[in-house]
């Protein structure tokens, strides 16, 4: 079970955050807190090869939210080149089960 800092009151509007957490998602395992907002940055596990080939990657990561609905969101890399995404969505999960690395930071 996953801890809502939010439950029976209304989120807040944004930034600034008073808490962070780095977390490593796994296939199907709930987040440990619901956050009000999320970065997701894909990472190149072989990032010499990338950027050698300049490499850009365009990859899937599926985020449950927390009336049970699968939204898929899109990240992008080019080379070394990592853009971190930010998200303002409330998940409870997120799908991933690549081999890959997902650098992901719930903020709240």
């Amino acid at each position: 079970m996953n801890t809502d800092p939010f439950a029976g009151r209304a989120a807040s509007e944004g930034p600034p955050y008073d808490n962070a957490l780095i977390v490593t998602p796994e296939m199907g395992d709930l987040l440990p807190v619901i956050p009000s907002a999320l970065t997701l940055t894909y990472l190149h596990t072989d990032r010499s090869k990338a950027a050698e080939q300049g490499l850009a990657s365009i990859v899937p990561v599926t985020v449950q939210m927390q009336n049970g609905t699968e939204l898929e969101i899109f990240l992008s890399c080019y080379g070394q080149n990592f853009h971190p995404a930010f998200y303002p969505i409330r998940p409870t999960r997120i799908l991933w089960d690549r081999s890959e690395a997902l650098a992901v930071t719930l903020l709240w």
